[in-house]
C-alpha cells in the first residue's frame, strides 16, 4: 500500500516521453500534476488527456507547481 503518490510533472511531449508519462500514470506511485511543451496545442491535449495543467513554459511549471518529480524528455541542449 502507498502511503501517498508522488506529485509528478513531465516537460517535453515527444513520443518517448509520452511514453515515460502513460507508465507513470498507470502506477500507483505517481500522481500526474503538469505537463509542458514548447507546443502549446499538445501540452493542452496532454493536460486534458491525464487530468493536470498545461504550459508551454517548463519554468512557469516548476515555479507553480510542488513537485516531487519530474520527468525530462526534451532534448539536451
Amino acid at each position: 500500500m502507498v502511503a501517498r503518490k508522488l506529485k509528478t510533472a513531465v516537460i517535453g511531449l515527444k513520443e518517448h516521453c509520452l511514453l515515460l508519462l502513460e507508465a507513470a500514470n498507470a502506477s500507483e506511485y505517481y500522481e500526474i500534476a503538469a505537463a509542458a511543451d514548447k507546443d502549446t496545442h499538445l501540452a493542452e491535449k496532454t493536460g486534458k488527456e491525464f487530468g493536470c495543467s498545461a504550459y508551454d513554459d517548463f519554468r512557469q511549471l516548476i515555479i507553480q507547481n510542488d513537485l516531487d518529480c519530474l520527468l525530462v524528455g526534451a532534448g539536451l541542449h
